[in-house]
């Protein structure tokens, strides 16, 4: 009875923690994806069940390995930068976000992205690595069913 009972709920929570789908992200972004997940995953040692976990909404803040994937993805992906004179100012490259955009979220998804960029730089945390691991929580928060995460 205990095992129906996790199915059902694992049935009827699912439409909750959807996230954009692979085939609507369109070539720019899917390329994209590829390259920061191969790359990331390589150095930080990420399992694919706790990036799963983050997709899913579940943000394990005591997690550093998913932390430090996080923070991989942000830099090596180009969308959030910070200084080089070593005071975090971050900033997004909003150019950049608009060529990622996924056809179903034309219009949207760069100024998510910004929006949450600045909501983190907006906190007056210097770490950067708490920095962009605010940014995907927003992300998340501000559109759980187009959440994208490589």
């Amino acid at each position: 009875m205990n095992m129906l009972k996790f199915l059902c709920l694992v049935i009827l929570s699912a439409p909750i923690f959807a996230s954009l789908h692979p085939k609507d992200y369109g070539p720019n972004l899917a390329e994209a994806i590829r390259h920061l997940h191969a790359e990331c995953s390589i150095i930080t040692g990420v399992s694919d069940l706790e990036i799963e976990n983050v997709r899913n909404g579940n943000f394990a803040e005591n997690n550093i390995r998913i932390k430090r994937y996080n923070t991989c993805l942000w830099l090596h992906s180009g969308v959030m930068l910070p200084s080089y004179d070593g005071v975090i100012n971050l900033h997004g490259n909003k150019n950049y976000l608009l060529d990622l955009e996924p056809p179903k979220l034309k219009g949207k998804f760069a100024k998510m992205f910004m929006s949450c960029i600045d909501e983190a730089r907006e906190s007056g945390e210097k770490n950067f690595t708490v920095l962009a691991w605010n940014a995907t929580k927003c992300l998340h928060r501000t559109d759980p069913e187009n959440f994208v995460y490589p």
